[in-house]
């Protein structure tokens, strides 16, 4: 029996996806020639208003636009936690507070990278700054691979960051920065869920974040078969060793032994089969999110663990959120409407 702060979380989330942008909405910023236009119908029509409400839609740059709507998912997580056990230190809440420290900082790390000034650390509410390890203002002024690392002393980030970090822009990788930190948040995920006992469905929720390991290690070892033509053991370098539907050693063996399209055949005749193989392939990221959006579709229906739906819920904002980005994109290199559509996952 769920108590009362369950229920309303699992209420409160499934009220709020209920909400979100339909087919409908996305055929109509679809037809939208400029990134005034998006906003506009975004500020106007649908559940991104509040957020949207106080900026110039003549004016706005598509960067700001984008920090707003992903500055709204943190501020909708923090509605959520209101209805749980927030004050649990170990509380399953804290995977949303060690995703924010990590996409911040890959965030950080991408505009100097690219060389790009605008800004786009979001200000994040309240809950998130009364838990995340480092300082969010020092992080927005940062300028530099040096700035940032300076940024993570005396959080458990500075290690894992250092080794990554030169004196030359051009000697950055920051891939091997993605896969260090990614790893570290996957690992540190699945000791919350296996040390909180208040987890009501542990296995499902196990099952979610293993899944996404294991996409996430396909889409490397296909995009670096076949744009980078890595050997084995750089490809092995970049994948995190969890292992759910497909063995260890079957993945080790496609490493060694397969070009990129010998790869596709080979997942085609795994349990992904049904969503990647070549007869029906776009690209590998495609694919993989069309796997997990019916993954958390799914338990948004069915689901009644609020840790779950929470989970579900966020990832599927998640996705949401990068098929408006997509659109944007889409309209500022002037790109073909059936080639962003092709990119939509809903």
């Amino acid at each position: 029996m769920l108590n009362t702060a369950s229920n309303a979380v699992v209420a409160k989330a499934k009220a709020m996806y209920g909400n979100r942008l339909k087919e409908a909405d996305y055929q109509i910023l679809l037809s939208k020639k400029t990134i005034s236009e998006i906003a506009t119908y975004l500020k106007t029509q649908t559940h991104l208003s509040e957020c949207l409400k106080d900026i110039n839609d003549s004016q706005i740059h598509r960067g700001r636009l984008e920090m707003l709507i992903r500055q709204d998912l943190y501020v909708r997580f923090s509605k959520l936690i209101r209805y749980a056990d927030s004050d649990d230190e170990k509380g399953f809440y804290r995977y949303g507070i060690l995703g924010a420290e990590i996409e911040q900082i890959l965030l950080c790390a991408r505009m100097i990278k690219n060389r790009d000034n605008v800004q786009m650390i979001a200000k994040l509410p309240m809950f998130f700054a009364k838990h995340i390890v480092f300082d969010l203002n020092k992080l927005a002024n940062v300028k530099t691979l040096q700035d940032l690392l300076d940024t993570l002393q005396k959080t458990p980030y500075y290690d894992i960051v250092f080794p990554y970090i030169s004196t030359s822009i051009d000697e950055f990788d920051y891939t091997k920065l993605e896969t260090a930190l990614r790893t570290y948040y996957y690992k540190e995920v699945l000791e919350i869920v296996k040390n909180n006992h208040k987890i009501k469905d542990p296995q499902a929720i196990n099952q979610i974040f293993k899944t996404r390991i294991e996409l996430e290690n396909l889409t490397k070892i296909y995009r670096m078969k076949k744009y980078f033509n890595a050997d084995a053991e750089q490809i092995k370098q970049l994948i995190t060793p969890t292992y759910l539907k497909i063995a260890e050693k079957d993945i080790m063996k496609m490493i060694d032994e397969l070009d990129a399209q010998g790869f596709l055949i080979a997942l085609g005749k795994t349990a992904y089969g049904k969503y990647i193989n070549p007869s029906n392939f776009r690209f590998m990221e495609y694919h993989t999110k069309i796997i997990t959006y019916h993954m958390y579709h799914r338990n948004m229906e069915f689901a009644l663990d609020p840790d779950l739906v929470l989970l579900c819920y966020m990832s599927l904002s998640e996705t949401e959120i990068q098929n408006i980005v997509d659109i944007i994109e889409g309209v500022r290199y002037r790109v073909p409407v059936d080639r962003i559509n092709g990119l939509l996952i809903m």
